[in-house]
Formats: C-alpha cells, sequence, structure tokens
C-alpha cells in the first residue's frame, strides 16, 4: 500500500532519542488537534518524519504553522 504525500515533513535523526520523543509528541499533539486524527512515519531511510491527518475536511489547514498557531491558543 502505498502512503499518501505527508501535509508536513520534518527532517529527523530518529537515532537521536529526543528527536525520536519530540515526533511522538507532535504525533499524539497533531492527533488532537486535527479532529479527523493523524498519522505519523519515518520515511524509509529515516531521514525525515511525516505526519497526515487521517481523513481530511473541507476549509481546514493542515500545514506546520497552522498547528503550532492551534497549538499556541490551547
Amino acid at each position: 500500500m502505498k502512503r499518501p504525500e505527508p501535509t508536513i515533513r520534518l527532517s529527523v535523526d530518529p537515532r537521536n532519542p529526543g528527536e525520536f520523543l519530540a515526533c511522538c509528541g507532535l504525533l499524539e499533539l497533531a492527533d488532537r488537534a486535527w479532529d479527523a486524527g493523524a498519522q505519523g512515519w519515518f520515511e524509509a531511510h529515516a531521514e525525515a518524519f511525516c505526519l497526515e491527518p487521517l481523513k481530511r475536511r473541507e476549509f481546514h489547514d493542515y500545514d506546520a504553522p497552522t498547528l503550532i498557531a492551534g497549538l499556541r491558543k490551547a
């Protein structure tokens, strides 16, 4: 099964425990912030962490600046 094109892609080193845990936290926050939920994965060569909403809703931005702005308001 082909993965969807990610909405957010971050360059990370998942061998670094801090960066790995930050990705886990970001996935949790995105899942809570996006009404439809979120899925996350590391790319094949583990050079990037990707986030994508489970279901896209009209009139909703799923980009990183919108996610961060929403978290600041929380």
